[in-house]
């Protein structure tokens, strides 16, 4: 494993999206206030409709606690309902930190503040991406 790493060649090794500095390369206040408003959507959407999903899970498992045992086995109901439990919970608890962090309302105190002259939270310019400043986004 160690041989594949240490082989592949460097560019494939940094693949990733580059950085863009707040209102840097060209960027003008309002281009960087626009790039904000589409991250904080997306995230704002993403975060929704995983909390849904998450919520519809866990009623599943709650239908699922009201069925009979599987294969006569009391245990091994609990254990699915359990292993589910976690796994939808802890998804929704993640998309609720998610869906809380984006807000609209916490959109609106992060530009608020960057209109003032703050700089943007670093979690924020951490996300900004090239395609976040494209017009039809």
């Amino acid at each position: 494993m160690l041989l594949f790493i240490c082989s592949r060649p460097p560019e494939a090794a940094a693949q990733h999206r580059p950085l863009l500095p707040a209102a840097g390369r060209g960027h003008t206040l309002e281009d960087t206030v626009q790039a904000v408003r589409r991250l904080f959507n997306g995230h704002d959407a993403a975060s929704t409709s995983g909390l849904a999903v998450g919520v519809g899970g866990l009623s599943v498992i709650g239908v699922g606690a009201l069925m009979p045992a599987p294969f006569g086995n009391p245990g091994l109901r609990g254990n699915f309902i359990a292993t589910g439990a976690l796994a939808t919970g802890v998804g929704a608890g993640l998309s609720l930190r998610r869906m809380l962090r984006f807000s609209p309302k916490h959109r609106d105190e992060v530009l608020a503040a960057y209109q003032q002259g703050e700089p943007l939270p670093p979690y924020v310019r951490r996300r900004l991406r090239p395609e976040h400043f494209q017009p039809g986004r």
